[in-house]
This record gives C-alpha cells, structure tokens and sequence, in this order.
C-alpha cells in the first residue's frame, strides 16, 4: 500500500488484512499488518481509499512486561461490534479517551498467544487507531 509505504518505521512488509468502517464515517477503511524482531504493527487507511488517505499506526512488542506487550505471533485480528460506555466501564473502570461507541461501526479483536485480547478502535479525540485491554 504506498501511503504506508513511506510511514515509520521504515522497511516493513505490509499485508492486507481486511476493510470495515473503523471510524464510523461510513466508508470502508482497509486494515494491514506487518512485523519486526520486536513489534507487530496494525495499520488502518481511512477511506475512500487513495495516495492521499489519512493512516495511523499501532505498535505491540514482543517482550517486556507492560500492557502493550503480546504474548506471542498475532493469532487473529477479526471485526468485533464495539462496547457500549457502560460495558466498559463495568470491564475496565472507564471508557476510553476519544472511543465513541456506535453499531454502524466496528473495532477490532487481536489475539496473541495465552492473553487478553487486544481491542482496537477509532480514537474520535485524536484521530488515530488505538486499544483497551482488559
């Protein structure tokens, strides 16, 4: 994908993964994944796809011991239906800054090895992918 292409960090492979409206705007926004010796990397091109299309960028590591770390190759990344504000706050004690929930849009479910699943959504106040766990 060439608006990835020449994102940090620089020299990853990118595969498509799949398209969903993450950030609720009605257009479908494509999803890629790439990895390094220490990070896997999600990726989401906003639609409607083009050379000049918003991106944003997660990195997880490997190894380590804080809540960004994964606890092996990522297994899946599949569309989940977003959690209403009082699912999270019964889940996680508060909703996250910028997620909006919405049933037009989705998030994203990563798993990786034996731990809590990543949730990745559309953070509205700064405008980039983001994640909750429990």
């Amino acid at each position: 994908m060439q608006v990835l292409s020449g994102s940090e960090p620089h020299g990853l492979t990118w595969r498509y993964s799949q398209h969903l409206d993450i950030n609720c705007d009605g257009a479908l926004d494509e999803v890629f994944t790439a990895k390094d010796s220490a990070r896997a990397y999600v990726a989401v091109v906003l639609g409607p796809i083009s050379t000049a299309s918003k991106h944003s960028i997660i990195a997880l590591r490997f190894d380590g011991g804080s809540q960004d770390v994964l606890c092996g190759p990522i297994e899946s990344l599949t569309p989940e239906t977003l959690s209403t504000a009082k699912e999270l706050r019964e889940m996680v004690g508060q909703e996250p800054v910028g997620y909006r929930y919405s049933r037009m849009c989705r998030g994203l479910s990563l798993r990786a090895g034996e731990c809590d699943r990543f949730h990745l959504f559309w953070n509205h106040a700064e405008g980039t992918l983001d994640w909750w766990r429990l």
